[in-house]
């Protein structure tokens, strides 16, 4: 029978190899409770969890919080421990499962500058490239596949982002890992060159002046005039193929939409096509009524 914890005999016999070999009859298979799990676990851990947890709002002293981490220092669980901890609290085994708002017990708290760095000092190189578990996920395998933010969530990212510029290191460490990679066929956006073939001699300044006077010199996605854009505006051609310049094809945009409308091709012919055409009704309109 094992002396009680806490005591000078216990300490004495966790040093004795009596102590090892009672550790390693109840390791592993040899243990009773190996494989099994107690089915009123998770619902407890839930009944336990945030304002419901007898500890909530309770703080451990600073010298509390030291002992602990003198006691946990060098003692790293196995890979095998991390997955099994991962597995069980990950879906609706995890205790913020489905919560959100004030019902997260994470609501209203920020990690410290220095648990930051802790965190990405010690998530350094663990989760790139096929370490990363979304490696590989492109297109319908994606979990994001057909989500799009909201202008909401879209402009809490884009303050969070103000006034943090990357640094050089940074920069320098995405254009070497992005180097070669998505260069004419391995870009999702190659149209077999289309964008090396030169224009016509029809697509001349006269043209271009032509149609920007006709859309008031104003680019016909954002808005922006010629004045705002502080040089002459763009010309599009509306389905994407240079030798087709007829004004019904042709449409002005600053140098920042004319940039955008690269992607999704058949999305941006469709609504200027669609644009142009309302604009001739209109016209139609006024002039039917002189």
């Amino acid at each position: 029978m094992s002396p009680k914890k806490g005591t000078d005999e216990y300490n004495v016999w966790k040093k004795s190899d009596e102590y090892k070999v009672f550790v390693e009859n109840r390791s592993g298979e040899k243990n009773g409770m190996f494989g099994k799990k107690r089915p009123d676990t998770v619902e407890r851990n839930k009944q336990h969890s945030g304002k419901l947890s007898p500890n909530y709002g309770i703080h451990r002293s600073q010298e509390t919080k030291d002992k602990m981490s003198k006691a946990q220092l060098g003692k790293s669980p196995s890979q095998e421990t991390r997955d099994k901890i991962s597995k069980t609290l990950s879906g609706e085994n995890n205790p913020n499962f489905g919560k959100r708002g004030e019902e997260c017990s994470m609501f209203g708290k920020h990690h410290s500058q220095e648990s930051k760095d802790k965190i990405r000092q010690s998530n350094i190189g663990k989760h790139m490239g096929e370490k990363n578990y979304m490696f590989g996920r492109t297109g319908e395998n994606n979990p994001r596949w057909g989500t799009h933010h909201s202008q909401a969530t879209k402009n809490k990212m884009s303050q969070a982002s103000l006034g943090k510029p990357k640094t050089q290191e940074h920069k320098d460490n995405v254009s070497k890992a992005l180097k070669g990679k998505y260069i004419k066929e391995k870009n999702p956006n190659w149209q077999g060159g289309t964008s090396f073939e030169p224009y016509t001699s029809e697509f001349n300044k006269q043209l271009k002046e032509l149609i920007r006077s006709r859309d008031g010199y104003k680019c016909q996605k954002c808005g922006c005039s010629e004045i705002e854009n502080r040089k002459k505006l763009s010309i599009h051609h509306i389905d994407y193929d240079k030798k087709n310049c007829l004004p019904e094809n042709l449409i002005t945009l600053c140098s920042g939409c004319n940039g955008k409308v690269n992607t999704n091709k058949k999305k941006w012919t469709n609504y200027f096509q669609e644009k142009l055409a309302i604009g001739y009704e209109q016209k139609q309109l006024c002039l039917a009524r002189l």
